[in-house]
């Protein structure tokens, strides 16, 4: 049930309250929508869980709806359960119009590939190295940094075509769980965080080679 407390003209923005099953809906891996038994399934399959990296991967499609329907700006800000922020920052600490999102990386510690999904782990690492070698697949190979702890924002629209992008995957990573708990096929996890961040640049380069090449 969501809880919309009473606002008055001067009084602070209301607080919307939704429980996270609200956003465990089934993305399309193919042209067509899932049947409501394939939904039915798959949720009777992945609930409950107690894995983090389920909520942060469905958030992105399931809040440009609500976004869609609230009017909003389809920017977002996120922040690891382990970063505070102690001074005022502007916007543009995070996001501007001409740039995009602020991405910040730490560039001594640099991800390797694991096609298997399966790297010896059971924190974040098993899910890095998977979802760097999903990145491997449509970008091409490479080592690539680790995302910073930090506050930062992303947009709704480019975590919906992430989702699009790796639909098959993002669905599979609910079956987990647990994190890091992977029992069989397909329950392979990816990071949201991590592979929402470098498709950002990927695409970027992407374009930049388009315009080289092409334009």
């Amino acid at each position: 049930m969501d809880y919309i407390p009473p606002r008055s003209e001067d009084g602070p923005p209301p607080v919307y309250l939704h429980h996270d099953s609200e956003l465990f809906h089934l993305i399309p891996t193919g042209p067509g929508k899932p049947t409501s038994e394939q939904v039915y399934a798959w949720r009777n399959k992945t609930l409950p869980t107690f894995n983090r990296h389920v909520p942060v991967n469905l958030v992105g499609p399931k809040l440009l709806l609500m976004v869609k329907l609230f009017t909003s700006p389809p920017e977002r800000i996120t922040l690891n359960d382990d970063n505070f922020m102690m001074l005022e920052l502007p916007p543009s600490a995070y996001h501007s119009p001409l740039y995009g999102p602020v991405l910040l990386f730490q560039t001594d510690r640099l991800i390797i590939s694991d096609d298997t999904g399966t790297f010896d782990g059971s924190s974040e690492l098993r899910s890095l190295a998977w979802s760097n070698h999903l990145l491997d697949q449509r970008f091409g190979a490479r080592r690539r940094p680790y995302v910073m702890h930090n506050a930062r924002a992303f947009s709704l629209p480019l975590l919906h075509e992430a989702s699009l992008a790796f639909g098959q995957y993002f669905s599979a990573t609910p079956l987990s769980h647990f994190r890091g708990a992977i029992n069989t096929p397909p329950d392979l996890e990816v990071n949201m965080m991590f592979l929402a961040s470098h498709f950002v640049v990927e695409r970027h380069r992407e374009a930049l080679l388009w315009s080289w090449i092409v334009a």
